[in-house]
Formats: structure tokens, C-alpha cells, sequence
């Protein structure tokens, strides 16, 4: 408790800011809403970049505070600067007009949103397996991310093979 007291702003910022992302980052997918209402869909990304800022930055200084020692550290310390990066390519590349590569961006950008889900599924594995729970949580402070990360560029690449034309240039 007197862990979570000294880093209360930081922890508060990051449930709030991952939160609001989570609820806000399946509805920038649905094209069918986009397409109707192309200013919700650029208001709505807007506030889920600020989320992100704010869940990122407080779950940066969140990581450092961990009792799980040094790897669970640098796992979640690890994330918050990725889905930071991410994010914030996905909007210079739609500042820039590069609506394509922005969505690539955007789909990996929530994909480490969800780590929050895959963390939380995850964390009773290792107590199933017999394993502690703290040996579970070390894991998962990379697990919950680097799988979200790897399925999201397994789609991507997966997408960009199927509608690739054969001599196009285009790489992957």
C-alpha cells in the first residue's frame, strides 16, 4: 500500500489513460463508422492518443515502481515506450496523409493497448502450471505484450501478402 500511495498520480494516470484507449480503439477499426462519421472517427483517435500519452507516461513510471524485481521492470518499462513510439508514428504518418501506413501503425498501437487484457489472462497460467505467482507475473510483463505485438504483425504481414501483386515493389 504504501508503494501504491507514493506513486498514486502515476498509477492513476495509467489506469485512466489504458482505460479510456481500451474503450475507445475497437471503434477506430469499424469502417463502417468511420466512413459515415470521418470526424468522429478523427475525434475519437485524437482522445485515444491523448489516453495513450497519459497511460504511457504513467505506466512508464508505474513500471519502475515494481516489487517484481528488474526483468518485470524493464518488461513493462519496455511497453510503455513502444506503445508510446507506435502511437505516435501512427499520428505523424496521418498528419502526413499516409492513411495506409497509419492504420498499420494504429493496429499495433492497440494491440499493445490490449497487453492490459492479455496481462490479466495470462497471469493465472503459471499457478496452473504449479508455478508461483510471482514467477507468472515476471513473465507475463513481457508475454502479455510481445504475443499481442507478434499477432498483430503476423496479420499484417499476412495482409499485405494477400493483396500484394507480384513484382509491385511493394516489400513487407
Amino acid at each position: 500500500m504504501e508503494n501504491f500511495n507514493a506513486h498514486k498520480p502515476a498509477f492513476l494516470a495509467h489506469v485512466l489513460g489504458s482505460l479510456i484507449a481500451l474503450l475507445i480503439g475497437p471503434w477506430q477499426f469499424v469502417g463502417s463508422l468511420r466512413n459515415r462519421w470521418p470526424g468522429l472517427h478523427r475525434w475519437s483517435g485524437r482522445i485515444y492518443m491523448m489516453a495513450v500519452l497519459l497511460g504511457g507516461v504513467g505506466g512508464f513510471i508505474v513500471a519502475w515502481t515494481t516489487l517484481a524485481g528488474p526483468v518485470a521492470v524493464a518488461g513493462f518499462a519496455t511497453l510503455a515506450l513502444i506503445w508510446l513510439y507506435v502511437t505516435g508514428k501512427g499520428y505523424q504518418t496521418v498528419w502526413a496523409g499516409r492513411y495506409a501506413e497509419h492504420r498499420r501503425w494504429m493496429i499495433r498501437s492497440f494491440a499493445l493497448t490490449a497487453a492490459a487484457i492479455t496481462l490479466r489472462l495470462g497471469l493465472p497460467i503459471a499457478p496452473a502450471l504449479g508455478y508461483d505467482f510471482m514467477t507468472g507475473y515476471i513473465i507475463q510483463s513481457w508475454a502479455a505484450w510481445v504475443i499481442n505485438l507478434v499477432v498483430a504483425e503476423l496479420y499484417l504481414y499476412r495482409e499485405v501478402s494477400r493483396t500484394r501483386v507480384p513484382g509491385d515493389g511493394v516489400s513487407v
